[in-house]
């Protein structure tokens, strides 16, 4: 895994900010988030579905957030996010 340091170097934030938001002191925006998911190398979807999540059963959720990883995308080609 990432230490503080080294995710908050890829997110372009401070150690401390690492520090509040794992402790539930800050929030963030969905540009942040996108920029977190992408730092971690993991997809948006894992952080609000359970593991056994079925998109097959889903699928209109599913669409949404297949939409959704479509914007993350597109951010990260704006703005230079990289993993």
């Amino acid at each position: 895994g990432l230490s503080q340091a080294e995710l908050a170097e890829k997110i372009d934030r401070s150690i401390t900010f690492i520090s509040e938001l794992e402790q539930g002191k800050k929030g963030f925006s969905l540009f942040t988030l996108a920029k977190l998911c992408s730092a971690m190398n993991i997809e948006p979807a894992v952080l609000f579905f359970p593991k056994d999540y079925s998109p097959a059963e889903n699928k209109d959720i599913s669409n949404v957030f297949s939409d959704f990883k479509d914007v993350l995308r597109s951010m990260e080609l704006k703005y230079n996010i990289t993993s």
